[in-house]
């Protein structure tokens, strides 16, 4: 029966969203098309860095955006386990790949990276991912931590980035201060949502509801996740070459790499 389904799907991370109320096959309506924001901005990240013609490991975060889409629309569709699991390692696996590109730079360097080689770097990066994400699925209760920690790791190492390379521009700074508020705004209506969806307070639920907070969560950091990516890919673009630049795109929604035209005079 119907109250059987949502008692069984309710066990494995039910958000406020009324479920099967428009849909009988869907469970949370809204939560699950709030993702197909993913695809466009994911293949939009690819056309780019096809056009920058960058390696092959600034492709990866920006792949990892339309699987993190498929995985969002699966576990709101049915509130499986399984869909879960996907959602919550996909979007493990986008942050593992932009710590890739970041540790590919220390290759050679001083510290633990001295002796790797660019190959090895990547044969790390995936061990990790692979064992974060069977801690993950041995402990699902671990995952939300690491994702936080993972998050704040390359907020880090961003920054350390951008003062080893000495941008501070007007328009960098306030593209890095929209970024960040953009990112925890997006966290803090997570938590909202998350907090009163197990509360007893009917009033709190209603509004979180009406609001529809998740779907906008959905929508905040599809395009916080392409604005952050963007933000690494300029800084950690292969040996600094100056016809790249970064600025705000679509009417100040997205952060995105552009390339410079050089102006030739005859």
């Amino acid at each position: 029966s119907d109250g059987y389904k949502r008692q069984i799907n309710a066990e494995y991370g039910d958000w406020c969203e009324e479920n099967y109320v428009w849909h009988s096959s869907i469970a949370e309506f809204f939560n699950t098309f709030s993702n197909f924001i993913f695809f466009p901005l994911g293949f939009w990240g690819l056309y780019q860095i096809h056009l920058l013609k960058l390696p092959i490991r600034f492709y990866l975060p920006y792949l990892m955006l339309p699987i993190i889409g498929l995985g969002s629309i699966y576990f709101h569709s049915t509130l499986s386990f399984a869909g879960q699991l996907i959602d919550e390692l996909s979007i493990l696996w986008a942050i593992n790949f932009c710590l890739m590109f970041q540790f590919a730079d220390r290759c050679g360097k001083k510290g633990f990276f001295l002796h790797l080689s660019i190959n090895q770097v990547y044969l790390l990066v995936i061990m990790i991912g692979f064992l974060l994400s069977w801690l993950g699925i041995l402990m699902p209760i671990l995952n939300a931590p690491f994702l936080f920690i993972f998050a704040i790791l390359n907020i880090h190492l961003l920054r350390q980035k951008q003062i080893q390379i000495s941008i501070f521009s007007k328009k960098y700074n306030l593209i890095i201060k929209t970024q960040l508020i953009l990112f925890f705004f997006t966290l803090f209506i997570w938590v909202i949502d998350r907090i009163a969806c197990y509360t007893h307070i009917e009033t709190i639920g209603l509004i979180v509801r009406f609001l529809k907070l998740h779907s906008i969560f959905h929508i905040l950091i599809a395009i916080s996740g392409f604005s952050g990516i963007s933000i690494g890919i300029y800084l950690y673009r292969p040996d600094k070459r100056n016809d790249f630049d970064i600025e705000f795109g679509f009417g100040g929604l997205l952060i995105h790499v552009i390339q410079v035209k050089q102006i030739l005079l005859y």
